[in-house]
């Protein structure tokens, strides 16, 4: 059995009845416990402290000896961990309520935020971090104003304002905008692209940036 194992012993064995086995991490000074990907429990020097939903709190507040972990060291000041004092151990099963809905719940965030992730400009396809912040300076954040504004117009204003586009930044965005890596992109696609740029390019006065001499 691993050190991890053996320190989380008690914590595991308690909660087994209520959510079977868990899987024990470190967590800064602490130990930590997840089900299903959710960590829903605290576990340092023989303290037990659980996740407890918002919906749950006047329960909570049932309880005196019960408190919020306070750890700002550990960025624990906000995340809704309280005390469970062990006079509660052996009534556990009364509040598996607690319990299950934090695993939900944590869950849920976990998805939002794996969500959110996605929808970053830079996890698109073809583009990075640079590109993500070229586009920040023209007030551009989100997938939905990029492919609202097109990769030639947005091609332009960075042109217009004297940054280094090239060709194969539209092809990245434009790539981006219809999911296509742009190295897939054929000669006579990539010429076609081009000329419209050069058109748009024109019509806002700055130089041809495609036309072969």
């Amino acid at each position: 059995m691993t050190t991890i194992n053996i320190k989380t012993q008690k914590a595991r064995d308690l909660l087994y009845p209520i959510v079977g086995e868990t899987h024990p991490k470190t967590y800064f000074s602490y130990y930590s416990l997840f089900k299903d990907g959710a960590m829903f429990c605290l576990y340092k020097n023989d303290n037990l402290y659980l996740f407890i939903p918002e919906c749950y709190l006047e329960e909570v507040k049932q309880h005196p000896d019960m408190y919020l972990l306070q750890d700002k060291r550990n960025g624990l000041h906000n995340q809704s961990f309280y005390y469970i004092p062990p006079r509660l151990y052996p009534h556990l099963m009364e509040y598996r309520h607690w319990i299950d809905t934090a695993i939900t719940e944590i869950q849920h965030r976990r998805q939002q935020l794996k969500q959110k992730k996605k929808q970053t400009l830079r996890a698109q396809i073809n583009l990075d971090i640079h590109i993500e912040r070229l586009l920040n300076k023209i007030d551009i954040y989100t997938v939905e104003q990029l492919n609202e504004q097109g990769a030639i117009n947005i091609f332009v204003k960075l042109a217009s304002l004297g940054y280094d586009v090239r060709n194969i930044t539209l092809l990245r965005l434009h790539g981006a905008i219809q999911n296509k890596l742009f190295y897939l992109y054929d000669d006579k696609e990539q010429q076609a692209l081009f000329k419209e740029a050069d058109i748009a390019l024109d019509k806002a006065g700055l130089r041809k940036l495609f036309q072969k001499k």
